[in-house]
């Protein structure tokens, strides 16, 4: 018996007696009963029986009772003993009664005591039996608990990972409906425009401050009105009310919303603005029509709503110059090598200053000049933005003839000041003291007066340079000089001709047709045209008679076609002018080194241009004769078997062919001197030299000049662009903010594109252009 009673043992009983109004009480028993050491044939049902305490009715009380005893042991107990006296029990209210009264003082002596007790009985059997009133064991389950409740899940059907946290997203009906929040009051104040703009209405503001909002329509006679606060979040505002819809009828002949604000169309055409620059008012226009049907903005809110569009994408018009100054500084602290300089002026207000000028280059472009020929060509070019101003840009060519940008500048306007200082700049920051470079521009007075200058660094009397003027820009004042298409077309075949034969051919051809021209031609080369005591400077507009300083190099156009790259980027802020000319630069030098490399890779030792230009070459040396002087002396005479030669009978030339000799020099390592002048004026060989390296098997790779190597070019494109980052990781400025000039404000429309000039007609249809009087290229009789 004592072994039996071991076996088990009653962990926990829980017993809550709630009494009713009725009289009738529920019993809710949560207990836990283990077994240990049971033969599996031992019955494992067992019955708790536990009495609570009676309690009146009357008073609404639902005592709570906790009897926990841990060392009741019970033996004998079988699933039908245990049905039976549940039964029983469950039939006796009499004995429920008493068994209560007597569990309650149970209780109460636990309480007292501090022990716990048990109430055993033998039943029939001389079983101990703990009973429990109002048992209800759950027999015949099935898969589901009988409870329904226990196997419910429609709550969680719905439910996210913290939704409760957050809060569910509301939705409303109408995009002005209460309680509808937005980021901020400009986003509050669009979305009441953009709702206006479709509906054909008009609204007005009658209270806007830091704390409300209020509009209402301008019919007195409709009922809408709208109420907007901030919230305690962020910036973000709330419509408080907006009770009633409109009221009142649209006009149909209402096209231009006063709710379609500039600020509305800037958001129309941002997206489309970042993709190209090149918007034109047309466009926008379209683009408006298309996202707001039946409205024709006027043409000056258009105007305005791209000028906010570019400030909303590149910063303010007036924010940009205090950058200015930080970005460069950004830009010179990731990429080494890299040189600025901003000018200002003094203002009334403390730690600000106006600005004046600003030079930048990057370190990649300054890498590149010792590997670069010694020639450059500058220009400037317009700002079209909210400001006045210049950009003045300096490029090289490498091997290839292809632009390098060397330099920018962006000053207020062009005169012998703004140049003077950007020339002096770009010799000490960029080219270096002592290097001899020739430059070629245009004849703008400005520039003349720089080589004039002793203290800029590029005295041409004091051999630190020598300029030169781009042919095109003599051909446009030629043009104006005589206004015939055909002399201007044979001056630009006579200007970049090498041999002197066909130089004095063609200015022959253009004395007899247009004297005028002549004289213009003469006198163009003086500092000053009408001073008849500067002799002529032939040797800045001609090739034949350069000197070889040009490289071959005729235009100023590679600084042309920089200012036609950077055509949409003057319309912008400063600041974005600059992150344009980096973007364009590193694109160039991504481009370009993959290219050189490729070539230098292949075992190719020049360019392709050169490549190209002395297999061209080498088939006309094949067949011309050479007659040696003496090797010792270099001295060589090349025959050219049907050259075309021009005979002068009587009043006119006549063009034969016949048989031409040309005299040759040839040292080793030295450029050679030829008759034709094309050594001597590109330092590549022309087809007598190539002729003679054949006859007496000479290396011709000795006489050309180091600039043109594919090791040269992979070298000049070698420099590495570095990012920036964003504005939060520049380096921290402490200097003074600068200002625009409020002087150089642009009123009116801006000037986007240059007055069209001759160059610009002789590509295209202009007034006046017929088929048959056409100045595209063709050849001309007796200059082929």
């Amino acid at each position: 018996m004592t072994s039996a009673r071991n076996s088990w043992r009653m962990v926990e009983l829980y017993v809550e007696f709630t009494p009713t109004n009725t009289g009738f009480s529920q019993n809710h028993i949560v207990s836990e009963i283990t077994r240990e050491n049971l033969e599996p044939t031992t019955a494992t049902v067992a019955e708790n029986i536990v009495s609570a305490s009676h309690q009146s009715p009357k008073h609404g009380i639902s005592p709570k009772i906790h009897d926990v005893s841990n060392s009741a042991p019970i033996v004998g107990l079988s699933s039908d003993n245990i049905i039976n006296e549940a039964q029983e029990n469950s039939q006796d209210d009499g004995y429920v009664d008493e068994e209560t009264e007597r569990e309650g003082d149970m209780i109460e002596e636990d309480e007292s005591d501090g022990e716990a007790e048990e109430d055993v009985n033998d039943n029939t059997y001389g079983q101990p039996v703990v009973k429990l009133i109002k048992s209800w064991p759950l027999v015949g389950r099935s898969d589901k608990h009988p409870v329904s409740a226990f196997h419910d899940i429609s709550v969680l059907q719905n439910t996210m990972a913290d939704e409760r946290f957050f809060g569910s997203r509301k939705h409303f009906n109408s995009p002005l409906a209460k309680g509808r929040t937005f980021d901020s009051k400009e986003h509050l104040q669009f979305a009441i425009n953009e709702f206006h703009i479709s509906t054909n209405q008009e609204v007005k503001v009658t209270t806007s401050n830091k704390s409300r909002l209020s509009m209402k329509c301008i019919d007195n006679t409709c009922l809408w009105k709208l109420y907007g606060k901030p919230t305690k979040i962020g910036s973000s505002w709330k419509i408080q009310t907006c009770p009633y819809p409109h009221t009142c009828r649209a006009p149909a002949d209402r096209l231009d919303r006063a709710q379609l604000t500039s600020a509305v169309i800037a958001d129309v055409i941002r997206d489309d603005l970042k993709e190209n620059l090149e918007l034109s008012i047309m466009n926008i226009r379209q683009l408006v029509r298309q996202r707001y049907k039946n409205v024709k903005p006027h043409y000056n809110k258009l105007w305005r709503g791209r000028e906010l569009a570019i400030a909303q994408l590149f910063g303010s018009w007036e924010g940009s110059y205090a950058l200015l100054t930080p970005l460069l500084e950004a830009i010179k602290a990731t990429n080494p090598g890299t040189r600025y300089q901003i000018l200002s002026q003094p203002m009334t207000r403390e730690g600000h200053r106006a600005f004046k000028c600003v030079a930048w280059a990057f370190g990649p472009c300054i890498e590149a000049v010792p590997y670069l020929r010694p020639v450059i060509s500058i220009d400037a070019s317009f700002l079209s933005g909210r400001y006045r101003g210049r950009l003045l840009i300096a490029c090289g060519y490498d091997a290839e003839n292809k632009l390098l940008p060397l330099a920018f500048a962006i000053v207020e306007k062009e005169d012998s000041d703004n140049w003077g200082w950007f020339m002096r700049w770009l010799r000490k920051e960029v080219i270096g003291f002592g290097k001899f470079v020739c430059v070629i521009s245009d004849r703008h007075k400005a520039i003349k007066w720089v080589f004039k200058q002793p203290h800029i660094g590029w005295n041409e009397s004091a051999g630190e340079c020598v300029h030169r003027f781009c042919s095109q820009h003599i051909a446009e004042n030629l043009y104006k000089q005589c206004k015939d298409d055909d002399v201007v077309k044979t001056f630009k075949w006579v200007v970049k001709k090498k041999k002197p034969r066909r130089f004095n051919e063609g200015m022959e051809a253009i004395s007899k047709t247009c004297p005028d021209a002549i004289a213009y031609l003469g006198k163009v080369g003086k500092y000053r045209q009408e001073d008849k005591n500067e002799p002529e400077k032939s040797k800045k507009v001609f090739q034949c008679m350069d000197g070889g300083h040009r490289w071959g190099i005729m235009t100023s156009n590679g600084s042309e076609s920089l200012n036609n790259v950077f055509k949409y980027s003057r319309r912008l802020p400063v600041m974005a002018i600059v992150e344009e000319t980096f973007n364009k630069c590193l694109e160039w030098f991504v481009d370009r080194r993959r290219s050189s490399l490729d070539l230098a890779n292949s075992g190719k030792m020049w360019s392709r241009r050169v490549e190209k230009l002395l297999v061209k070459r080498g088939a006309k040396a094949g067949s011309m004769h050479v007659i040696s002087y003496g090797d010792e002396r270099g001295e060589y005479e090349v025959k050219v078997d049907h050259e075309r030669v021009a005979l002068h009978q009587a009043d006119r030339v006549v063009y034969v062919r016949r048989d031409f000799k040309y005299k040759l020099v040839m040292r080793n390592n030295a450029i050679p001197t030829c008759e034709c002048q094309k050594p001597n004026l590109t330092s590549i060989p022309c087809a007598h030299v190539l002729a003679v390296c054949k006859d007496r098997n000479l290396n011709e790779n000795q006489f050309i000049h180091p600039y043109y190597s594919s090791t040269t070019l992979a070298n000049t494109w070698a420099g590495q662009f570095h990012p920036y980052g964003n504005q939060s990781e520049w380096p921290t400025y402490n200097g003074p903010i600068i200002e625009p000039d409020a002087r150089l404000i642009q009123l009116g429309r801006r000037r986007h594109n240059r007055i069209p000039m001759y160059m610009d007609e002789m590509q295209g249809r202009r007034l006046g252009h017929q088929a048959r009087r056409s100045t595209q290229d063709k050849n001309q009789a007796g200059l082929s």
